[in-house]
């Protein structure tokens, strides 16, 4: 990559800063290092927080701007603060969408990058219907193989600057971890999980479940099926505490909805990157990130019965399970860091400008 020369500015929006003690926690390997951090170490570019972001994130401020799936008011400050820049990188929709409306209405020329997650979903898809918004974008990069064909091809978007690139995880703080593990199913995250489906395949299978429910990301309130003693549902841990979760873990399921984004992607990548076994629904959101029966075991969605089957034939083959979770591992080292991450998308950022 070239030398950095421009004035680069990164919008995380939902009020992301960089925390008083983050290159402490980091370097104690108490969590991992953060992507739009990172990024904008590898660009040195500024992180602006709303000035007004403990009064803008009132209950029902925030609330208000959830369910719209939009960042209005993080957007429009930022709007008549943006002409000192030489490209902006929006993290997400929700922040990228409006902003590009300021900016439009500004009729400001800074090109934008916008890393896409939901292009395809509904106030999205109407965003790029009535507003032609999409062509605002210089660049619009997706973690999800769907979204960068939608953004491509699909009615109401046809935007051909559009790319995939692979989501990440820090290899280095989800590391294999030494000793036995401790008999145990483990499934993490809140957008779009299927946790009824996980809980009824192992119903009476006599196998422990442990589930983590919860995902600084998620939108909505996550409804948890019925449990029994077998199952232990937690939220909110530490890293390390997650860290120590997976690494004590037989295996990690990632059951999620049938959608075509990618969810359930950082608890994958997380298993994998842990030289964990991991089976997985095998979504249009998700294509790509597992060749099944090499790095992970793919299943159908909303599959009790092939979902149980499939986590029974590992739990009893023991080289089989070493063997996809040593190559999930080289998976994510190759190609799926968060370093090629933060690579990539510095490389479409300073190209845009």
């Amino acid at each position: 990559m070239t030398q950095v020369n421009k004035k680069v500015c990164i919008l995380a929006g939902g009020g992301l800063s960089v925390p008083h003690d983050y290159d402490g926690m980091v370097s104690s390997d108490a969590a991992p290092r953060m992507d739009y951090i990172e990024l904008a170490r590898k660009l040195d570019a500024e992180l602006p927080t709303h000035p007004l972001a403990k009064f803008r994130y009132s209950p029902k401020i925030r609330q208000l701007e959830q369910k719209a799936s939009l960042d209005v008011s993080m957007a429009g400050w930022f709007a008549f603060n943006a002409q000192k820049y030489d490209v902006i990188l929006s993290l997400a929709e929700t922040v990228g969408i409006p902003l590009a409306g300021a900016l439009k209405l500004l009729r400001s020329s800074i090109p934008h990058v916008l890393i896409g997650h939901k292009l395809s979903w509904r106030v999205q898809r109407y965003t790029w219907r009535f507003t032609n918004l999409q062509y605002s974008f210089s660049e619009i990069a997706c973690v999800s193989k769907a979204q960068a064909d939608y953004a491509r091809s699909a009615s109401g978007m046809n935007n051909p600057a559009s790319y995939f690139i692979y989501d990440k995880v820090d290899e280095k703080f989800f590391t294999p971890q030494s000793g036995d593990d401790e008999g145990y199913i483990l499934s993490v995250g809140q957008e779009q999980r299927d946790y009824a489906t996980l809980v009824q395949a192992l119903s009476g299978t006599g196998k422990r479940l442990v589930i983590v429910a919860s995902s600084p990301w998620a939108t909505k309130k996550l409804n948890l099926p019925e449990t029994d003693s077998k199952v232990t549902i937690l939220s909110k841990i530490p890293f390390v505490k997650l860290r120590d979760l997976y690494a004590k873990a037989k295996m990690v399921a990632v059951s999620v909805n049938d959608v075509d984004f990618a969810a359930g992607v950082n608890g994958l990548l997380e298993g994998m990157s842990m030289a964990k076994p991991v089976v997985c629904c095998h979504t249009s959101g998700l294509s790509g990130y597992i060749e099944d029966g090499v790095t992970g075991r793919l299943v159908p969605p909303a599959s009790p019965d092939i979902l149980r089957e499939r986590i029974l034939e590992l739990w009893d083959d023991p080289a089989m399970c070493a063997r996809l979770g040593s190559a999930g591992r080289d998976a994510v080292v190759k190609e799926m860091t968060l370093d090629h991450y933060v690579e990539r998308l510095a490389n479409l950022t300073l190209n845009a400008a």
